[in-house]
């Protein structure tokens, strides 16, 4: 459910605050579930492909995996707000080692 959630919160490009403590607070404000559950549901998201959990300059965000494919009707974009997924090419997205302020992979311990 969370997943569907995050879709009308996102920009025109698919991508959104990807912080726990924001996404649960603007999906499911009135949960009583705690952060953890909702970090825990992002790593879920994230390891199956569903999104990209990435880290820019020590702030979280989300790309929706192929965003573009099922939202048809967005010709009319405003610009994004939050920063691209860096070295990401074509649908399938893969997470290369780049150093400086892009972090690959999920900004979470395992």
């Amino acid at each position: 459910m969370l997943y569907v959630m995050m879709i009308p919160h996102s920009d025109d490009f698919g991508r959104l605050q990807g912080d726990a403590f924001t996404i649960k607070h603007q999906c499911f404000p009135a949960s009583p579930r705690p952060i953890s559950d909702f970090q825990a549901a992002l790593r879920s998201l994230h390891d199956s492909e569903l999104v990209i959990w990435y880290q820019v300059s020590g702030k979280q965000f989300i790309q929706i995996t192929n965003f573009d494919q099922h939202q048809t009707g967005l010709h009319k974009r405003t610009k994004s707000t939050f920063p691209e997924l860096p070295g990401i090419t074509g649908n399938v997205p893969t997470l290369p080692g780049i150093s400086g302020s892009f972090s690959s992979g999920p900004p979470f311990n395992k």
